[in-house]
């Protein structure tokens, strides 16, 4: 049917009113799952969405940004909002300076249905999203089908080469860990050691700092032992007290702790300070750097990202990929960085 698919026409095939294609085209939340189901497999299949993205295409093209998308991927838990409000910061910062308009919408739940992933994107009418958070295959699909420019923020796509802003996460841990290394801890053992988004894959950044912590344990001449892996999917504070638990528990000696966040390590300190424990006097700790970081005893020596600055340079980015839709994607990595603070100490000579 091309460009001539109606409403009519995609209620006619899925045998409901107009109002319901209606509703569902527009994403309202009064229509059944079933119906709402039946509306975008029968507009998918008479190419509705491919024909309104043709046409959006075959307008004049506009290489400027005046409206830009900020589309979160990622849960919205409590230990997460602090970074994500971060990053938001400073692209609506960076946005004002040139008098873009943002628009938010969390999409994680769209996620495992292409159909309404795709009706939402289509509807929202923006050619230009920063898509922060998890950097789905299924999600960049839809994007690249519709035709929106977007930059990845804090994630990659393995085996992709597409726009994005990202932290040395692999870089930053594997010094990190080397600076323990260099106090003379030996036995090092990390917690959140795998991350996964809500769809089963490794998160990006969380899989590049185990990989980083793994790097730098082999450079060293130690045997990279699984038993210090430990909290598999740890961000907040009742993750690092049970993996640290787990540790204390099972007798697996270490002298350090690399936590995959400031909450980890909130939690991880309480289960030494439990064991009769003391940090940095027995276990020293490093954490993701917060405002929690500094507010617990000892101050957690952390690891500090750039949240504001990546948001900032998203911004602008997709401007410059706008502007230059011939250009090759870029991948701007931002460095990490040690705060050290009171939580490390070199580890206790054993007599």
């Amino acid at each position: 049917m091309g460009s001539s698919v109606t409403v009519r026409d995609i209620a006619r095939a899925a045998n409901v009113s107009h109002g319901t294609v209606s509703r569902v085209l527009n994403n309202h939340p009064a229509v059944t799952e079933e119906n709402r189901q039946r509306v975008l497999k029968a507009a998918t299949e008479l190419g509705y969405f491919a024909s309104k993205s043709a046409r959006s295409k075959a307008q004049p093209e506009n290489r400027t940004v005046s409206e830009l998308g900020f589309l979160l991927t990622a849960g919205v838990d409590a230990g997460e909002q602090n970074f994500w409000i971060r990053i938001l910061r400073g692209v609506e910062a960076e946005a004002t300076r040139h008098g873009i308009k943002i628009l938010y919408r969390a999409i994680g739940d769209l996620i495992d249905s292409p159909d309404r992933l795709r009706t939402a994107l289509n509807e929202m009418g923006l050619r230009s999203v920063l898509l922060v958070g998890d950097g789905d295959p299924e999600i960049v699909a839809a994007l690249e089908d519709l035709h929106i420019q977007f930059v990845l923020v804090d994630s990659r796509v393995r085996g992709t080469t597409l726009n994005a802003v990202i932290s040395d996460d692999y870089e930053g841990v594997y010094q990190i860990i080397k600076y323990l290394l260099d106090l003379g801890h030996e036995r090092i053992a990390l917690i959140g050691n795998t991350v996964r988004s809500t769809r089963g894959t490794p998160i990006y950044s969380i899989e590049c700092r185990a990989l980083g912590y793994a790097q730098a344990m082999r450079d060293a001449g130690l045997p990279f032992e699984d038993l210090l892996l430990t909290g598999a999917g740890a961000l907040y504070v009742n993750d690092g007290y049970a993996a640290c638990k787990h540790l204390l528990d099972n007798g697996i000696a270490f002298t350090a702790l690399f936590c995959a966040s400031d909450l980890v390590a909130v939690g991880a300190i309480r289960a030494l300070n439990e064991a009769g424990l003391r940090v940095p006097e027995d276990v020293s700790i490093i954490g993701e750097d917060s405002h929690m970081a500094s507010l617990v005893t000892p101050h957690v020596t952390a690891m500090r990202t750039h949240p504001e600055q990546m948001g900032a340079l998203a911004v602008r980015q997709i401007m410059s990929a706008v502007e230059n839709p011939e250009t090759p994607p870029l991948v701007t990595v931002l460095p990490i960085d040690l705060i050290q603070r009171q939580s490390v100490a070199p580890p206790k000579r054993r007599t």
